[in-house]
């Protein structure tokens, strides 16, 4: 199980209560939205609301080479951070996370097989069709709305 608040990670390691031990991955990489993490081939990778990270248990560390998707994670606005939502295909060795940036919405992919990054703004193929738009906030009341499917 993994515990992520603003600004803490941790891991809550075992199969019974007895056997239960609480690790704290890091004290400066939390995530400010509950949906925006995953693990694939064993290592988590969630975004952090400045840059998207993984572990494998133990150190957390930024994923690097984000230069070419760099402006893209700049324009997620602080009222969207929340929203990131994080999918994984195992069978692509891709990370997809779904923001919502000034300029609309889209993916930004990370591939962990080959380390390399891109951005997109419709789904690729092979995509879940369960895979779930981020919510849009409500200018007037805040609330939370479900975005209709592109």
């Amino acid at each position: 199980l993994v515990l992520l608040k603003q600004n803490l990670a941790m891991l809550l390691r075992g199969s019974t209560p007895s056997d239960w031990e609480v690790v704290r991955l890091s004290s400066e990489h939390g995530s400010p939205a509950g949906q925006a993490a995953v693990v694939a081939d064993g290592i988590l990778y969630y975004y952090t609301g400045v840059n998207f990270v993984r572990s494998g248990g133990g150190v957390v560390e930024i994923i690097p080479n984000v230069d070419n998707v760099r402006t893209t994670i700049d324009s997620i606005p602080d009222a969207y951070k929340g929203d990131v939502q994080a999918e994984v295909l195992p069978a692509r060795k891709w990370v997809v996370w779904t923001v919502q940036t000034d300029a609309g919405r889209k993916l930004i992919v990370y591939d962990y097989g080959e380390g390399a990054w891109t951005t997109m703004t419709a789904a690729p193929r092979g995509m879940p069709s369960g895979v779930a738009p981020p919510p849009r906030r409500s200018a007037s009341s805040g609330l939370l709305t479900a975005m209709s499917r592109m």
